[in-house]
């Protein structure tokens, strides 16, 4: 899937904001993040590479010029895209 859907993130905040997520709301279920496998950096966002605490691998990108979080098509992400989407055609 190449979609991204907007998602709300609460993240650890310390040097500066939004360092890292700590968990992520989706279709009203919370996913807490048990830990961030790779982190990069684009000019204006940064990616992060999760594991939930179930074991689900996903890409989040927080773009620090609008301030928003998206979930990425990711390794099981897609599972996650595919709920949201159904989710928002209903």
């Amino acid at each position: 899937m190449s979609d991204v859907t907007p998602i709300r993130v609460d993240a650890y905040s310390g040097f500066k904001a939004n360092e890292r997520p700590r968990q992520f709301h989706l279709d009203e279920k919370i996913y807490d993040i048990d830990v961030v496998l790779d982190q990069w950096y684009e000019p204006t966002a940064t990616y992060f590479k999760v594991q939930t605490v179930e074991g689900q691998t996903i890409l989040l990108r927080y773009d620090e010029e609008t301030d928003e979080w998206t979930l990425q098509s990711g390794v099981d992400g897609d599972d996650l895209l595919v709920t949201a989407n159904e989710c928002q055609v209903t």
